[in-house]
């Protein structure tokens, strides 16, 4: 009798475990923070602006967006940036990288449109170098 309990308490425990919270990976984490920061910085500059919003409803339904945007549920998010808090050696490594990302983002966005038609030039004129022979 104590065996059965012992195993329908282990079956219970199992199963308790694989439905909960799960930790994000360092890279879905980098890509979420700067969402998050983007989302954070278009409240306040755009929608805190509008006086008949509420501005707490508001940030909370642009976090929710992205969250549901990167197809991860809050409970898992705030599970995950508890862990890397508690360790901040990989919390100040998990910044880092989100700051890395964010320059590499900006680089993207603001590069000049000469440098993007530069950079395919020299394959287009080899096309038709060989089109040509």
């Amino acid at each position: 009798m104590k065996g059965l309990i012992l195993v329908a308490t282990a079956i219970c425990l199992l199963a308790a475990c694989k439905g909960g919270k799960h930790e994000l990976s360092e890279g879905q984490m980098k890509q979420i923070m700067w969402d998050l920061s983007r989302g954070e910085a278009f409240h306040t500059y755009y929608l805190v602006r509008d006086s008949a919003r509420n501005a707490d409803s508001a940030a909370m339904a642009v976090y929710a967006k992205i969250l549901a945007f990167h197809k991860v549920s809050a409970d898992d998010f705030f599970y995950t940036l508890d862990i890397y808090r508690n360790d901040p050696k990989r919390y100040r490594i998990l910044m880092d990288s989100v700051n890395a990302y964010g320059s590499k983002q900006r680089e993207i966005l603001f590069a000049p449109e000469e440098t993007a038609a530069d950079t395919s030039a020299p394959k287009v004129r080899k096309q038709i170098r060989s089109a040509n022979e």
